[in-house]
This record gives structure tokens, C-alpha cells and sequence, in this order.
């Protein structure tokens, strides 16, 4: 289901260059996430930002920003964090070996426009920690 809903949504971004509200709210609340870092939100907040965080921050060290901005957009984090282990392990195996068809041009435009250099991160997770 995640691997198609991504390959539905870079499709329709090749056709209307731009994201639907949903996908603007997903993508604000994940460069969200990455500025309040400093801050401790309760403890099992936390634990499900870390979930989310780490695969997005895996999918931008394989994949790149774009690839990320399509996650954060077209899955959103309670989806991400509802995924088993093995299962955003699998999500990211899908993700690296569909790049080229996912990686729209329309993506890197956006990345811009949603002023979403936050999501950079020089943080060293990734899922086997979790």
C-alpha cells in the first residue's frame, strides 16, 4: 500500500507541480519536527518521532531530499510510524530500487518553495537502531 500510494503521488505531482494541502501539512510537521530537536516532548512522543525522524533521515542518506519530501508528503508520519520494522524496511528497499521513477523533477521545485532545508540533518540513525 505505501509503495503504491508513493508511486500514485509522484505521478500526480508530474501532472499539477505542486502538493495538496495534506502534503504541504506532512511536509511543515516533519521540518517541525527537525527544528525543535532541542526540546524534550514526553517521553513516548518522543519515541515515535524518532521512529519517523530515522526513516526519513535513512530515505534522504540513500536517496537524497527529494525522495524524503515525497515520504513526508505522501505518506505522512502516522503512517511511517505505524509500520513495523521489517515493513520501513521493505518501504526503504522499495524507495532505492524505484528512485529513478519516484524522483520526479517537480520535487526539487518544491523542496524550495516549502522551505524545507530543515529536514537536512547530519544525524547518524538509521533503522537497525530502532
Amino acid at each position: 500500500m505505501c509503495c503504491q500510494q508513493l508511486y500514485t503521488t509522484a505521478r500526480e505531482l508530474c501532472l499539477i507541480e505542486r502538493l495538496d494541502s495534506d502534503g504541504i501539512d506532512e511536509v511543515d510537521h516533519a521540518a517541525a519536527i527537525f527544528n525543535t530537536l532541542d526540546t524534550k516532548p514526553p517521553l513516548e512522543v518522543f519515541d515515535s518521532l524518532k521512529v519517523y525522524e530515522t526513516f526519513l533521515h535513512d530515505v534522504r542518506r540513500d536517496c537524497g531530499a527529494s525522495l524524503e519530501l515525497l515520504c513526508a508528503a505522501s505518506l505522512g508520519r502516522e503512517t511511517m510510524i505505524g509500520l513495523k520494522l521489517k515493513d520501513r524496511k521493505s518501504l526503504l528497499a522499495y524507495i532505492k530500487a524505484a528512485q529513478r521513477s519516484l524522483d520526479v523533477p517537480v520535487l526539487e521545485t518544491l523542496i524550495s518553495k516549502c522551505n524545507i532545508s530543515a529536514l537536512d540533518s547530519t544525524y547518524g540513525r538509521c533503522l537497525l537502531d530502532l
